[in-house]
């Protein structure tokens, strides 16, 4: 094969690989279920990459400031039973939609590492706010977020005292390599690659695993061992628990039907609007510990 026709399949190769990404990182306008935000809550704004990102801030500061992170597809008023339950155990509470999601702008949600770049503006954002004060920074995401809580401890200029993972791969190649369902696709991986590369630099080589090692911030990694999305035995962190060397990291791996899915996890059974209260007892007692 001549080097101008490599040179041309390789572009193509790369074109389709890059439509096939923002297939999946679309921009998301539309909310599976209307949320009433029936606690008090102040609108905030901030840029990230260009992009204006809106938020509500939840609650007082009382016990400290929790940023969190969501998932993608959903906005931050999805997780409002989380959200809620924070703000109304004594933390103030930052919820922001990410880029090309619902209140948000941009055209798509860009690719994996977009949350890391979110949560990145959302922390200089506080940081940059003095009226934001706070004694103790916490942090929790789930699925797209709850990566996007572990990577961002690669960068250690952030006083980050706790994370909460909820549901979360480990990082960006494994989880395009392990969903990668005919042989033919894994060809594209390296285009794939390449896409994220050139959108995000060098936050597409942030892991999850890295992150907590770098930083020994306590964090507590709950995941289902039913997840649909995030398979716990390959693309999860709790996949590379043997790798993980920070002494402070705790696991909640749930088994019990019902809360062992992907969004159950953290979903009372009873009543999907509310935080299952073993969650957020963990939770919170997580965050009250020395």
């Amino acid at each position: 094969m001549s080097k101008k026709l490599l040179l041309a399949a390789s572009a193509v190769a790369y074109w389709f690989s890059r439509r096939e990404v923002l297939k999946i990182f679309k921009r998301f306008d539309k909310r599976l279920t209307p949320v009433v935000l029936d606690i008090p809550h102040v609108n905030v704004s901030f840029k990230s990459n260009g992009q204006q990102l809106v938020g509500n801030l939840f609650g007082t500061n009382k016990k400290g400031l929790v940023i969190f992170a969501h998932g993608l597809g959903l906005g931050s008023d999805d997780y409002y039973m989380i959200t809620k339950a924070l703000a109304l155990n004594g933390y103030q509470v930052l919820a922001y939609d990410a880029t090309g999601t619902f209140r948000s702008e941009g055209p798509s949600t860009v690719g994996i590492n977009q949350s890391v770049v979110d949560l990145r503006s959302a922390l200089d954002f506080v940081m940059s706010h003095k009226e934001l004060e706070y004694d103790k920074l916490f942090l929790v995401g789930h699925s797209w977020g709850g990566y996007a809580v572990a990577a961002i401890l690669n960068e250690k200029k952030y006083p980050v005292d706790k994370v909460v993972s909820l549901g979360a791969s480990n990082s960006a190649f494994e989880l395009m390599y392990y969903n990668v369902e005919h042989p033919a696709e894994r060809l594209m991986l390296p285009f794939t690659s390449l896409y994220h590369i050139l959108a995000f630099g060098k936050d597409f080589f942030y892991t999850a695993v890295s992150g907590l090692n770098k930083s020994n911030v306590p964090a507590l990694i709950v995941h289902g061992t039913k997840d649909e999305q995030i398979d716990i035995k390959t693309t999860s962190i709790v996949a590379h628990r043997n790798k993980i060397k920070n002494p402070n990291v705790e696991y909640f791996i749930r088994d019990d039907e019902g809360n062992n899915g992907h969004n159950s996890i953290f979903e009372d059974v009873d009543d999907a609007k509310k935080i299952d209260p073993d969650l957020l007892n963990r939770i919170l007692n997580f965050f009250e510990g020395s």
